[in-house]
């Protein structure tokens, strides 16, 4: 096992890579000649169960290659004499928001995050250059097939969409005049192809069982010397030469030919299927040469990797044309779409495939996939964000009865010309419509849908009630009874309180469930929390992606659930397809699924299971989450001006539920310290009649969400206390009456700006919740005398909890004046 990897730079000057805190388990006494160069040298682990974070694989060019791992922290040591001047090394991607460096004087501590791909470290000692050129592998991912498989199955699926939506008519291999554009990313379709041997195997594969037919050759032969073709006896003239006059024996004349047709029949393989693959494999030619022809003229060192697989590519083509399978093969002059060779015989299928991914490259417009191959790199992460959505895609339109709707507005692909864009881009909000007609449900999938505070502002139903947030995907579910429009009928769904939102983020980081939930013991806490701190700095959080679907499901509107995706173990079986439920419901509230395109189709699944039974409950009853639903009713809801503007809210009208006398909140404002809030509203005069105020409390702390009375915000007068009722047991109200002109949820800071405008000197270390509730209160007059409540009272009026002075109470009181 390699422990470090050392590169001599010159004879004074070499430096040393080895993972972060396993320096003590390297045998640095017995340095070991390296397959990567004489300037290499290797150190083994003492103990082989330390791990495994340094390889030194094979490439598919044949040359030995140094293997590091995203997301592990290395050391690169500099090791030289005292008295040298050294250069602090440069990485290709130091500007590159994937790698993170800490450079100290001798020591550079690096790590990639959601990277694959090639890197390299650059020396420049006495005006000469050296580099290290190495590897990025993923940890989570087996290289050479999760990532080739991801990358198939996404292209699988463009072709599906290609073929769905251009007709399996039309031609699909028509060449591009835009090809020249694409040549990087058509060599990337051929080089996962490529891969080791697979080229010869799939060759040989043909040559064992090629494709075969039976051809028929007209020859002329002497008469006598063969059958004569059924052609001659049906068509003489046509099928007969040098016709003499014979006399017979009678003295009668006849004529009779000298060379006749004789049919022979002969094993032919120019076939359509074989000639299509000679055309493939002088494609697949092609595109090597121009991606070497174009890196040659650039010069330079940056794609040197990409130029080496290219010309090993190309030396294996050339061997597999010097076969001479292909002598007798005629050339394509037509394309063999529809035939079953290509698309099912071994060997045949894996080129027709592959062919037709690298056609997919010329024939797809597809923006957001420049932001996962750049180059010589893979953002791993984001190819895994977007083929889950083709996932979900899937599953959706697998469901029986399910069809698609085909709106225009933030579709996420369109159609043109034979040819398919995708709109398919981070950061961007996409979307494709269903319709289930037998469960009367509609279905809208997004991919990075915002939820914003703004929404939230403007409409009862929909947004973000504090900070805006843009989960992977959503899946919005709502009746068919709305007529197509906007959002295929779902702004009218949102506006009558019809709708239900199911999140799902794609978190490739999660390896299994244990790291995504935590071990269930005491002693595991402490160490949890420790470590949601070193993964907060090495970005590869696991707590914190819990954390973030409880978010959702407390600050999105009409949100049922959320989900996290994630990879899961590549060698683990007890974690294949399972699914994480927080809770046993018919829709859970928070959850985890493993899923990658190697997990054969449990994952897949599972995932179809669980969202079928949702949309089964749903469509079935619309009420399933009434739990949610008046949760989300009673906390969140905004007053209509409607509401506010009725005789109900009026001094003197009996609340005809209760019938105890006017509807009023009763809030507590700290008066135990002379800067206490309390003492600046009588410092600036804010408790007399005309004034305003603001009365603040508790919304969200720590990701917890604070229930209030469901009529808080829906009661037009307001009175407080100052007394410590854990002392007292009763609320002692003071005299001032207020009218609540208006309600609003701000985060901490905006509470202190506001507060320090109204003249209450404070900073944001004395406030504790995240966001605050704050009423704007307008002094209308004084009660004649003091008022004394008990707590157990007013405790025991429905909505009101206990004894929290964060949470405002409701209370009746028949005469405020």
């Amino acid at each position: 096992m390699i422990g470090a990897v050392c590169f001599k730079v010159t004879n004074e000057y070499e430096v040393r890579i080895y993972m972060v805190g396993t320096y003590e388990q390297i045998d640095w006494t017995n340095p070991s000649p390296c397959v990567l160069g004489e300037n290499y040298t290797c150190y083994a682990l003492k103990n082989e169960e330390a791990g495994n974070a340094i390889q030194i694989v094979t490439g598919l060019n044949g040359q030995h290659m140094l293997r590091l791992f995203e997301t592990k922290r290395y050391i690169l040591r500099l090791v030289y004499e005292e008295n040298l001047d050294i250069e602090v090394p440069r990485f290709q991607n130091e500007n590159n928001k994937f790698l993170k460096l800490e450079k100290d004087k001798d020591y550079i501590t690096f790590q990639f995050v959601n990277y694959l791909g090639y890197s390299r470290i650059n020396f420049t000692h006495d005006n000469c250059g050296q580099q290290i050129v190495f590897e990025i592998a993923p940890e989570k991912m087996n290289y050479e097939e999760d990532y080739i498989v991801l990358t198939e199955a996404i292209a699988q699926v463009c072709s599906e969409l290609l073929l769905e939506y251009s007709g399996l008519t039309s031609n699909l291999f028509e060449q591009s005049e835009e090809e020249h554009r694409t040549i990087l990313e058509q060599f990337i379709f051929l080089r996962q192809f490529c891969y080791g041997n697979n080229l010869f195997s799939v060759f040989e594969a043909i040559k064992r069982n090629p494709d075969r037919v039976l051809s028929s050759d007209e020859i002329y032969k002497p008469i006598g010397c063969g059958i004569p073709s059924q052609k001659f006896y049906t068509h003489p003239f046509s099928y007969g030469k040098g016709w003499q006059k014979t006399k017979r024996a009678d003295g009668t004349f006849s004529i009779v030919p000298q060379m006749i047709s004789v049919t022979q029949k002969q094993d032919s393989i120019d076939t359509p299927a074989n000639r299509f693959v000679k055309y493939a494999l002088e494609k697949f030619d092609s595109v090597c040469l121009e991606l070497m022809n174009s890196l040659d003229a650039a010069g330079g060192v940056k794609q040197a990797e990409c130029l080496s697989e290219a010309k090993a590519i190309h030396n294996m083509l050339d061997e597999i044309f010097n076969d001479g399978f292909f002598d007798k093969i005629g050339k394509l002059d037509i394309m063999p779409q529809n035939n079953q060779v290509l698309q099912k015989r071994e060997g045949y299928s894996q080129i027709f495939s592959a062919y037709s991914m690298i056609d997919l490259a010329l024939r797809l417009n597809w923006s957001g996939h420049d932001d996962v191959y750049e180059g010589e790199s893979k953002n791993v992460a984001l190819l895994y964000e977007y083929w889950l959505f083709f996932e979900l895609y899937k599953i959706i339109d697998s469901i029986d009865g399910c069809k698609k709707v085909y709106l225009k507005d933030d579709d996420f692909l369109t159609v043109s010309d034979g040819g398919i864009t995708i709109l398919l881009q981070e950061g961007k909000k996409s979307r494709q419509s269903f319709v289930i007609e037998r469960l009367h449900t509609k279905i809208n999938l997004y991919y990075n849908r915002t939820f914003s505070r703004k929404e939230f502002k403007t409409t009862l139903y929909e947004g973000s009630y504090s900070r805006p947030f843009r989960p992977d995907y959503t899946i919005a579910i709502f009746p068919d009874s709305y007529v197509k429009g906007c959002n295929n009928g779902e702004n009218g769904a949102i506006q009558n309180g019809e709708v239900s939102y199911i999140h799902f983020d794609a978190k490739y980081r999660v390896t299994d469930l244990t790291s995504l939930v935590g071990k269930r013991t005491d002693e595991y806490e402490e160490i949890e929390f420790a470590e949601d701190k070193t993964d907060a700095v090495m970005n590869t959080y696991k707590r914190g992606d819990l954390l973030k679907m409880h978010t959702y499901n407390d600050a999105i509107r009409r949100t049922i659930g959320s989900y996290i995706l994630y990879p899961g173990k590549g060698d683990s079986e007890d974690t294949r397809g399972v699914s994480y439920k927080l809770y046993d419901e018919i829709l859970p509230g928070v959850g985890a699924f493993a899923i990658r395109p190697s997990i054969d189709e449990a994952g897949e699944n599972e995932l179809r299971n669980f969202i079928t039974e949702l949309l089964e409950s749903k469509g079935a009853l619309y009420s399933r989450l009434n739990r949610m639903k008046q949760y989300t009713e009673m906390v969140l809801r905004e007053p209509s001006v409607s509401l506010l503007n009725t005789a109900d809210y009026q001094i003197g009208k009996k609340d005809e539920n209760v019938q105890k006398g006017i509807r009023c909140v009763l809030g507590y404002i700290r008066a135990l310290k002379e800067d206490d809030y309390y003492y600046s509203l009588v410092e600036n005069n804010l408790l007399f009649t005309g004034a305003e105020f603001l009365f603040y409390f508790y919304a969200i702390k720590d990701s917890y969400v604070y229930s209030h009375h469901p009529d808080i915000f829906k009661t037009k007068r307001f009175c407080f206390y100052k007394n410590s009722i854990m002392d007292t047991k009763k609320y002692i109200l003071e005299q001032t009456i207020c009218e609540i002109e208006s309600n609003e949820l701000i985060s901490k800071k905006e509470l202190v700006e506001r507060l320090n405008m109204q003249g209450y000197k404070t900073n944001e270390r004395n406030h504790h919740a995240d966001f605050y509730y704050i009423l704007k209160v307008k002094v209308i007059g004084n009660m004649c005398d003091l008022k004394e409540i008990g707590v157990d009272e007013i405790s025991l009026q429905n909505g009101n909890d206990a004894y929290s002075p964060h949470s405002p109470k409701i209370f009746y009181m028949e005469d405020l004046s």
